[in-house]
């Protein structure tokens, strides 16, 4: 019984570690950065994240909320899909528009250096040395890669605040619970809170946004709805 366990472990996670994987979700236009990760339904395992990327230049912001099955499904898109778009966005300056590299972290550095000259040499290090961290999270448990991953995202989105018209940033949750007191608190807008303008976004007052985010799991109807209401009646949080 054992040795079956440990064969489905190893073959979910062998999944989600293959680059092959996220190239053909990406290749299909997966929505891979809202929502349920392929329309799998929610649960209490499930685990949710928050990623903003924006670029003034480019005149957009994308601020979405998804979440996935487990913390290996969570690893994979953070490894193939956020970081190589998060490095490609904070890098490039020519590109238009939102962009998702169909190509590896190592890989789109590379390609990064030999087309741009003009690179910070200490930014492409901390990539690279952001990159193998994540990379190493696959040989841990569940509940210790979850642990390296909250730290990873405080870490991470400490080192990338340094330009005023590029952002990037994420966040993870393990309950409903702990989004709606992110929420309340205004996310990362210092003295924001839960204002009226927030009241009149997702029309409901704090209260009613209260008894929302403790009864996802019990009510079958906000189970369904809670994630739309993150995603298009909360505004950005950074």
């Amino acid at each position: 019984m054992i040795g079956k366990g440990n064969s489905l472990k190893e073959k979910s996670v062998s999944k989600y570690e293959s680059f092959y994987f996220w190239e053909n979700l990406i290749h299909k236009e997966e929505p891979l950065w809202e929502n349920g990760f392929q329309n799998k339904p929610l649960t209490e395992s499930s685990i949710y994240i928050y990623t903003v990327l924006m670029d003034h230049n480019k005149d957009f912001l994308k601020s979405k909320w998804a979440y996935y099955p487990d913390v290996y499904a969570l690893l994979g898109f953070l490894q193939y899909v956020f970081l190589p778009t998060s490095f490609f966005t904070w890098l490039d300056n020519d590109v238009d528009g939102f962009n998702i590299p169909l190509t590896t972290g190592e890989e789109l550095l590379q390609i990064m250096l030999e087309v741009e000259k003009t690179l910070d040499p200490w930014e492409i290090g901390l990539m690279k040395t952001q990159l193998e961290e994540v990379k190493a999270f696959w040989q841990l448990s569940e509940e210790a890669c979850l642990e390296k991953i909250h730290q990873f995202s405080v870490a991470f989105n400490q080192s990338w605040i340094g330009k005023s018209d590029k952002l990037v940033y994420f966040k993870i949750f393990q309950t409903p619970v702990d989004i709606g007191k992110y929420v309340l608190q205004g996310g990362e807008i210092a003295g924001e809170g839960f204002t009226e303008v927030m009241e009149e976004e997702i029309e409901m007052t704090k209260a009613q946004w209260e008894d929302v985010y403790q009864k996802v799991y019990q009510d079958p109807f906000m189970r369904k709805k809670f994630i739309d209401i993150l995603n298009y009646k909360i505004g950005c949080l950074v």
